[in-house]
Order: structure tokens, then C-alpha cells, then sequence
């Protein structure tokens, strides 16, 4: 009996939404599975127990070559997962496979009818589309045709273990006033603006923030401002270490569709603080694995009446609520799916 054939399009790297990839087509080829992975980037892949090709020239008729190249030798195939790029050739592989995936992770969508119609025909050759959050979900059935009753929902995740292993040595802050960071675009879509505001507007608030990131409004950080501590562009280490060691994580996002920082922040018992209304308040249980504000005031009023013994006990939660965005269930919950 031949093995049923697996299409995974996306890219092979260290961010954790595309890594989850990578771990899902390991789950599959361990499942039995013919794993064919096509990478839109040029990392080296050794060892992979399926097949690893990559998709070089992203122009639509070489990118129609190259596709038309891979149905002819693959014939069939029991599922497609197209990311990015990839999901506009779902056309294409919609009738060679018996359930074509494609997903929509962005929150930011077309402004106007034609682009509407341009994007969504990608969506009327899928079998499902898959989205990182409930407010995207309802986002996507909104601006795009052909939607409808295909969209489902399943969260990103995470190598918690390997995020909390390595900063394990890595001490919170022991000082009487909150330690606060931001992680992120230094934009007015993050709410960078609403943060530098409200520091120079309460020019008594006993707090210390410290701010990872590049952006358009970094001119908006204040130069002699003792409370604040402008880090910059860092590696990904760097800044995990710099989340163990803050209490709180802020996120005053406008525009959000997950909030990947989040989680990241779980597994290095950060508190995290968003204003409500976009993705990442879906990851917080208020009160108890960190706080959503309605606006910018109400979360550093939470964080200001958060006592020592209050932070404890969020920690402990934290430690429990963390383990559903491990990799290791979001690879479960899709190799269900598909199988």
C-alpha cells in the first residue's frame, strides 16, 4: 500500500509559527506519511525524514512551473497546506488533493472590493482555512468571499520547554517598583504611541520600562527619562532574557492577530497586559494569567495594584495555563485533523 502523500509550503526557520511546520511534517513522516516540504527560503535542512524542496523563484509563471512540476510527479495527495505565498496557487492543487489548507495569520486586509475579490480566490479552491485567532477568524469571514464554513481556528504555539530551559538561570527583578517591557514594531499598530504617551503624560508613575524593538516612532522615546530603557534590535535570546527578567509584558497593540510575545512570555513567567479588542486577549485569562485593559490607563492601573503576593499567584497560574500553547499540542491537534 502506497503511503498517502502530505504538500507542506512554508518556510523553514527559527520563528515558532513557522517551526510548528517543521514539526508537524516530523509528527506526519512518524505517522506513516510521504512528507513533501517546500521551503520558500534557502536554510539547509539535514536528516528530514521526508522530502525537502525549495521554491527559488518567486514570479508567478516560474512559480507555475515549478508547482505543475510537483503535481505531475506526485500525482495525489491526501492534504496541501499552503502558507504565505504558497496559498495563492491553491488553484492548482485543489483538484490533486482531498483536502487542500490554506491560512491566514495577518491582520491586515484589502482596502477595497477588487482587492477583495483578488485575494478571496484563493480561498474558493480550499477545502479549510486555517487561522491563528477567533478575532481573525470573524476578520477573515468579513473581508473575504468564500469563507464561510471553511475557517477554523487553532492558536500558534511554541517550545516553551527550550524557551524556559534556557533562561532558567535568569533571576526576575527584586526592586520595590514594577518592572515593565515591551516587545515588538515600533509603530503606531502596536500602540507605541499609546505607551510613550501615557510614560510622559504621568510623570510620577514609579515604574521602570524597557523597550525592545525598531520602528518608525522610536523618536517618540524621550531622551532623559530615567524610567525608560531603550534596548534596540536584539536577538531572540537577548530579548527572552530580558522578558525573565520583568514582571510584566505589555502589548497595547491596535492591530494584532495573535500576539506570539504572549506565550513567550508564559513560558518565562512574565505577566502579560493587552488592551482588549484584538487577538491577543484570546491568550489571557483575566485575573489570573494576566490582564486585559480597556485602554492604555486601565493596564498600567492593573499592574500598579498588582501586589507582590498577587504576582505569585499569577506565576503559579501561568505555570499551568502555558501548557496548552506547547508545539507539542498544536502538533497533535493538526496531525488529528488532517489524519
Amino acid at each position: 500500500m502506497k503511503k498517502k502523500k502530505i504538500l507542506i509550503v512554508n518556510s523553514i526557520n527559527e520563528i515558532p509559527s513557522n517551526q510548528q511546520y517543521f514539526h508537524l511534517g516530523l509528527k506526519l513522516a512518524s505517522m506513516g506519511y510521504n512528507v513533501i516540504h517546500i521551503k520558500d527560503n534557502s536554510r539547509n535542512v539535514f536528516n528530514y525524514p521526508g522530502t525537502i524542496l525549495q521554491w527559488k523563484n518567486k514570479k508567478i509563471f516560474p512559480s507555475l512551473f515549478f508547482f505543475a512540476k510537483i503535481i505531475f510527479r506526485y500525482k495525489r495527495f491526501h492534504c496541501v497546506i499552503l502558507n504565505f505565498r504558497g496559498r495563492n496557487f491553491s488553484p492548482l492543487f485543489y483538484f490533486f488533493s482531498k483536502q487542500t489548507i490554506t491560512t491566514y495569520r495577518s491582520d491586515f486586509f484589502p482596502t477595497n472590493f477588487f482587492s477583495r475579490v483578488r485575494s478571496s480566490f484563493c480561498f474558493l479552491f480550499s477545502t479549510n482555512v486555517l487561522t491563528i485567532s477567533y478575532f481573525i477568524q470573524e476578520k477573515v469571514e468579513k473581508n473575504f468571499f468564500f469563507t464561510r464554513d471553511k475557517t477554523i481556528v487553532l492558536h500558534n504555539s511554541i517550545d516553551s520547554r527550550k524557551i524556559s530551559e534556557s533562561n532558567i538561570h535568569i533571576s526576575k527583578r527584586r526592586t520595590e517598583v514594577p518592572g515593565i517591557i515591551f516587545v515588538g514594531n515600533l509603530g503606531y499598530h502596536k500602540g507605541f504611541d499609546l505607551l510613550i504617551e501615557f510614560m510622559l503624560n504621568n510623570k510620577s508613575w514609579e515604574g521602570e520600562l524597557t523597550i525592545v524593538g525598531e520602528g518608525s516612532l522610536v523618536s517618540m522615546i524621550p531622551e532623559n527619562d530615567s524610567r525608560i530603557n531603550y534596548k534596540g534590535r536584539l536577538s531572540h535570546k537577548e530579548t527572552m532574557s530580558l522578558i525573565k527578567q520583568n514582571d510584566f509584558l505589555i502589548l497595547p497593540s491596535r492591530e494584532e492577530a495573535f500576539g506570539q510575545v504572549i506565550i513567550e512570555a508564559y513560558a518565562l513567567e512574565t505577566i502579560p497586559v493587552v488592551i482588549r479588542g484584538v487577538g491577543s486577549q484570546e491568550l489571557i485569562a483575566h485575573n489570573k494569567s494576566g490582564f486585559i485593559g480597556e485602554d492604555i490607563e486601565d493596564c498600567f492601573a492593573h499592574i500598579k495594584a498588582c501586589s507582590s503576593e498577587k504576582i505569585v499567584e499569577m506565576r503559579d497560574n501561568i505555570r499551568e495555563y502555558q501548557k496548552q500553547f506547547r508545539m507539542e499540542n498544536w502538533v497533535l491537534k493538526m496531525s488529528d485533523f488532517i489524519k
